[in-house]
């Protein structure tokens, strides 16, 4: 998975080796450079206007967060299997936990919460600016609003395996 930072400089999360990669999108490009550690099986990837990463570790269950200056932490704990993740203007991390059909919330200071449940694997996540969470459940082809409160309804069917 890639993701583009707010210098558009180019992250690899690379899934077998347990850290980000940093690559240069210069005609005269850098090596690659280790940015930091992650959770085993990184899948999920997000980045803070501050240049913080946030990967969702879906063999931990765990998010980690490696700040610019290449410190690795683990932020907070998840349901089973993170898979997608997304930050909201306050800095909190949600994520969709595909194997336990749920979304978490972690505050910046770490505090872990199950904010709604999802459809069948929900892969895709975003937020909007209300704060409500939509999830693109691969299973049974549905998206899931989740509100700020927590509230859950599925919004509609999609086609064939939302990816997201």
């Amino acid at each position: 998975m890639l993701k583009i930072n707010f210098r558009t400089n180019i992250i690899a999360l690379i899934l077998t080796s347990l850290f980000l990669v940093y690559i240069s999108p210069s005609a005269n490009a850098e090596p690659s450079t280790i940015l930091g550690t992650t959770g085993d099986e990184p899948i999920g990837i997000t980045i803070d206007s501050l240049g913080n990463i946030y990967t969702a570790n879906g063999a931990s269950n765990n998010v980690s967060k490696i700040t610019p200056q290449g410190v690795s932490t683990t932020l907070g704990t998840t349901g089973a299997n993170p898979f997608g993740i997304t930050i909201d203007s306050s800095g909190n991390i949600y994520t969709s936990n595909t194997g336990a059909d749920t979304v978490s919330k972690i505050t910046p200071q770490g505090v872990s919460t199950t904010l709604g449940t999802t459809g069948a694997q929900p892969v895709g996540i975003t937020i909007d600016s209300s704060g409500n969470i939509y999830t693109a459940n691969n299973v049974d082809n549905t998206v899931t609003k989740i509100t700020p409160q927590g509230v859950s309804t599925t919004l509609g069917t999609t086609g064939a395996n939302p990816f997201g």
